[in-house]
Formats: C-alpha cells, sequence, structure tokens
C-alpha cells in the first residue's frame, strides 16, 4: 500500500506541475499529508491524489463533516447541499462551529472552491485531531493506575469540551458588551454617582425624594398613556357597533331587494300578449322584406349580365363592319391603280382570272358578304 500511494503521489505530481499556475501553487506535500492523515484517522473513504484535481464539493463536504463530528458527536449540521444557497449556508456553519470548539479561523472562500486550496484549510482541522490522537497514543501507559482510565479520561475530555464552548460563548458575550462600553458608561457613571450621593447622605432624603418623584413621574406617564389606550379602545368598539349596525341594515335592504326581484320575476307583464303577437308581425315582415331583396338582387345581376351582353354584341358588329368597310375600301383602291396603270403603260393589264369566275363579276372579297353578326379574326 506504501508504494502504491508513493507512486500515486507521484503521479499526482506530475500533473500538478503540468497544470495551470494558479493550482501549480498547491503544495504537493500538503496533499500527501493530507490523504496519510485522514488514513490515519480511520476515514471511512479513500482519498487519492486526483479527488482533488477539480472542484469536488460533494467529497470536501463529507470530510468536513466527519471531521466535525469527530469533534463532537452530537452537532446538528444541515447535510443539504444540492443548491448554491445551501452550500453556503454548510459552509458558514463549518467554519462557525470550527472556530467556536477549536478557535481554528477558516477561510470560507477557500473551502467553497473545494480544490486544493480547500485541503490547506482541512488539513488544519485535521492536523488537530491527529495531534490528538498522537499525544494520547504516545503517553505512557499505567495499567495499575486506577485514576487515569479510558473512562475517566473520556469523562474528562466531554467536561473539557463543555467547559471550552462555554467559555467561548463568554467570550463572544463579554466581547460585544465590551463593544458597547462607550455607549454606556456615561449612564454607568451617572448611575455610581448617585448611589455614592445616597451611601453619603443616609441622614437626608433629597436621593430618595428625587427617586419617588422620578418613579411617580414614570408612573404618570404610563397613566396618562393607559387613558389614551381606554379611548382609543371605546372609540374602537363605537365604531365597531356602528359599523354592525350597517351591516345589519344592508343585509335587510338586500333580502328586501332579492323577495322584490323574486316577485317581479314571477309575475307577467300587462302588455306582454301584444308584444308577443307584434313580434311574430316583425318577423313575418322581415321574412318578407328578406326574400324581396334576395329577388331584387337577383334580377338586378341579371339585368347586368344582359346589358353586358348586350353591349359585347353591339362592338362586335361594330368591328364586323369596320372589317368590312376596311376590305371595301382596299379592293376600290386596287381597282383604281389597276386602271391609271393601264393608262400609263399603254399595254392593257389584263385582271388575274379567278377559277369559276367571270371577267365582269367583282372580286369575291367585294361581291360576297357574309350575313352571319358573328365576329371573325382581325387581318393584320
Amino acid at each position: 500500500e506504501r508504494g502504491q500511494l508513493d507512486a500515486q503521489c507521484n503521479r499526482h505530481k506530475r500533473t500538478c506541475q503540468a497544470s495551470s499556475p494558479a493550482r501549480a501553487t498547491m503544495s504537493f506535500r500538503e496533499l500527501r499529508n493530507f490523504c496519510e492523515i485522514m488514513r490515519s484517522l480511520g476515514y471511512h473513504r479513500l482519498i487519492s491524489m486526483d479527488n482533488f484535481r477539480t472542484p469536488n464539493f460533494e467529497l470536501v463536504a463529507d470530510i468536513l463533516d466527519w471531521l466535525l463530528h469527530r469533534f463532537e458527536p452530537g452537532c446538528a449540521i444541515p447535510d443539504d447541499i444540492s443548491t448554491e444557497a445551501h452550500r453556503v449556508q454548510f459552509i458558514k456553519s463549518i467554519v462557525e462551529k470550527v472556530i467556536l470548539k477549536t478557535g481554528l479561523k477558516l477561510n470560507p472562500k477557500k473551502l467553497y472552491g473545494a480544490d486544493g486550496y480547500a485541503v490547506k484549510e482541512m488539513l488544519r482541522l485535521a492536523q488537530v485531531l491527529y495531534d490528538a490522537q498522537k499525544s494520547v497514543g504516545d503517553a505512557p501507559y499505567d495499567g495499575g493506575g486506577e485514576d487515569f482510565t479510558l473512562n475517566s479520561k473520556l469523562a474528562d475530555l466531554k467536561s473539557t469540551r463543555s467547559l471550552c464552548s462555554q467559555i467561548v460563548e463568554t467570550g463572544a458575550s463579554l466581547f460585544e458588551l465590551l463593544q458597547k462600553e462607550a455607549e454606556v458608561r456615561q449612564d454607568r457613571e451617572k448611575a455610581l454617582r448617585f448611589l455614592d450621593g445616597m451611601s453619603r447622605n443616609l441622614g437626608s432624603n433629597s436621593e430618595s425624594e428625587m427617586v419617588e418623584r422620578a418613579v411617580s413621574q414614570l408612573l404618570g406617564n404610563h397613566s396618562q398613556n393607559l387613558e389614551q389606550l381606554k379611548t382609543m379602545s371605546e372609540e374602537l368598539q363605537r365604531d365597531e357597533k356602528s359599523l354592525e349596525q350597517k351591516i345589519r341594515k344592508k343585509k335587510q335592504e338586500l333580502e328586501r331587494c332579492k323577495k322584490r326581484l323574486g316577485s317581479l320575476a314571477t309575475v307577467r307583464p300587462a302588455f306582454m300578449d301584444e308584444y308577443e303577437q307584434l313580434e311574430q308581425e316583425l318577423e313575418r315582415y322581415y321574412e318578407q322584406y328578406v326574400g324581396r331583396f334576395r329577388n331584387l338582387d337577383y334580377l338586378e345581376h341579371e339585368i347586368d349580365v344582359l346589358n353586358r351582353e348586350e353591349k359585347e354584341r353591339m362592338e362586335e358588329n361594330d368591328r364586323a363592319l369596320k372589317r368590312m368597310q376596311k376590305r371595301l375600301r382596299d379592293e376600290e383602291w386596287r381597282l383604281l391603280r389597276g386602271e391609271e396603270d393601264d393608262k400609263g403603260g399603254g399595254k392593257a393589264r389584263k385582271p388575274k382570272k379567278i377559277h369559276g369566275q367571270k371577267r365582269w363579276m367583282p372580286p369575291s372579297a367585294v361581291g360576297e358578304v357574309d350575313g352571319s353578326m358573328e365576329a371573325g379574326d382581325d387581318d393584320d
């Protein structure tokens, strides 16, 4: 086991040297000593060198809880570390318990980091237990002595722990009281002077009269406050009674209104029959109106369709007439140009004979006119 531990330590030493500068500042010897001390103290888990290469808060929390229970087995520590607030509360309670029980002031920031810096803080706490265990083991054992048995030592240890805790608590309370010394010093000196004056002048009643006047003044102030409280309570009682009466009246009015509403709901109005008859007539008239409006809308639509078709037909006729006029003009123009060519050339130019057509007949494009009113294709 020693050889395995040394090999593991050497491997962790190489990894620590190769890590970042922030972690390289952690002492390898301290980490090894911490592992050996925890093993000698009897920690139930095996701590290796690689456990603190990355932050491991669960292991740090388990070690701190175990060490603190070694100091005080009955201490109550919150064991919930699921959230950040719970982890902060856990570290805070650990640091407070440690400073009360041992006087060691641990750094909570380093403990919360749960890395190599946390090992330094835990090593300080574990070193105290290790030194105590070592001192008990090195002490000579006297088997014949009855006063130094193990039971008596354990009893003395418990009483010593309780006394140490009482001393720490008393010291803390004393420290808080000493911080308030500047505030209470004048009052204390004033009270001491008053007591000294009373002790010197036992025969005179000036101090006692002053005390009586102060007490009577306090009693008068308290009696005035008591009278004011009584008057306030009486006013509140009167207000409460008036509010109760108003609430009672409002409830009665509400009941009357409910009864009236129920009676009105059961009674049939006088003109209800005429209203229902007029309502039926209105429905019949409305149906007639809807039917006539629908028919009128349909007829208007049909008229629009007929007008659109008539307009399209007239436009088509106009286009056909224009095409016919254009053909006639073209034919007349060709005939006129043909006569001019005959006169100018001195030789009559025979018109082109069409098959099945006499010479004196006009061309088919001029003589024959289709009687259909349908529109044809436009000539380019």
